[in-house]
């Protein structure tokens, strides 16, 4: 391995989150994904760890496991906060307003999370069905996905309605989506990049931004298993993190 190949860290780390952004058809970004996910794969084996600093090596096991474009916007932004208080060339201003801005919209998911909870709670729909999955939470974490933006409150809440009530009827029907769901995301990724472009779509911006969301948190869900159907510490820990838990200085 060329100790050039291996020096400039960042430039193949950006060069391989931007294969993700391919279209159909485009064989160069497969090439270019191959080659640089090898190459920092190696960096990541330990043999070239002590020419680079430990937060870069972060970076790279971090898009390694699922690159950017893959994944929930809000996660990503939290994580991102976290790890620049750590850069050396941190701007105290900017980390400040990141993390005043990430609390503010937290606060709007709080008011939201508190009425889907209590039209849930007033619906008792659960101690009729008592088969159904009780996943309000859940349910309304993935309309902070599909719309992150706080002015987007009424959107999330009547979202949350919608798959709480699929997912009741799914729980009746006994249906497993999983396999499903992980051959749609990987098969279509590039056609929705393409997709995302084309201007001639007749349909609202804001509609068209959330179909990569729902793509993300999807994949969020389903990448290690059931994440939604099936409780568990992974799931719960990101959704207190979004959610619940602020981000302090």
């Amino acid at each position: 391995m060329q100790s050039s190949v291996t020096s400039d860290v960042e430039g193949m780390l950006s060069l391989y989150e931007a294969s993700f952004y391919a279209f159909d058809c485009e064989d160069i970004p497969d090439e270019v994904q191959d080659y640089t996910r090898t190459n920092l794969t190696y960096i990541m084996q330990g043999n070239v760890h002590e020419t680079h600093p430990s937060l870069i090596l972060k970076q790279v096991s971090h898009a390694l496991e699922t690159p950017l474009n893959w994944r929930v916007p809000r996660l990503e932004a939290k994580w991102f906060i976290e790890n620049y208080k750590c850069m050396t060339h941190m701007e105290p201003l900017l980390l400040e307003f990141a993390i005043l801005d990430f609390n503010m919209v937290q606060a709007t998911y709080q008011e939201d999370l508190k009425y889907v909870s209590r039209w849930w709670q007033d619906l008792n729909l659960i101690q009729i069905l008592r088969f159904s999955r009780d996943r309000g939470v859940e349910d309304f974490f993935w309309t902070v996905g599909f719309y992150f933006n706080p002015k987007f409150s009424r959107c999330r809440r009547q979202i949350t309605k919608v798959i709480s009530f699929v997912t009741t009827i799914d729980d009746i029907y006994d249906r497993t989506a999983r396999e499903h769901i992980n051959h749609i995301i990987s098969d279509n990724w590039k056609r929705m990049n393409k997709e995302r472009l084309v201007e001639r779509s007749k349909l609202p911006q804001a509609f068209i931004e959330s179909m990569p969301n729902m793509t993300r948190m999807a994949q969020f869900m389903y990448q290690r298993g059931d994440g939604y159907g099936v409780s568990d510490s992974g799931t719960k820990e990101q959704i207190m993190s979004i959610v619940v838990e602020p981000i302090h200085n």
